[in-house]
């Protein structure tokens, strides 16, 4: 099983179920805000997987709070998935679910099933 190592502002981790971390999996996928100070979590990719609705809201919230001049850079990281996605000040929730689509399709081991 693979582990999602969450590097977000709290306001967005806040928002998520997110159980305590099994300290014996090394396998991590990292989903990472690029430049920031963030909160630290650690979840099952089984366990966000049915959170990626509410992982989109919670980051478009946060985002379009920002100022408008302030670029935000996501970062998914681990086996067989390397992304890192521009969102605008004005990114939709649906543009942050399809963005992070490849976790949704990773296997339990992080690489794409």
């Amino acid at each position: 099983m693979t582990n999602v190592h969450l590097l977000l502002p709290d306001e967005v981790t806040s928002r998520l179920s997110l159980p305590s971390p099994d300290s014996r999996e090394v396998d991590l996928v990292v989903v990472a805000i690029e430049g920031l100070t963030v909160t630290a979590s650690i979840a099952t990719l089984a366990t966000l997987r049915p959170q990626l609705g509410e992982l989109a809201t919670a980051l478009r919230g946060w985002i379009i709070r920002r100022p408008v001049a302030t670029s935000t850079r996501l970062t998914v990281k681990g086996r067989g998935l390397d992304l890192r996605v521009e969102l605008p000040p004005n990114v939709s929730r649906a543009e942050i679910i399809a963005a992070l689509q490849p976790l949704l399709e990773a296997g339990d081991d992080g690489s794409p099933s």
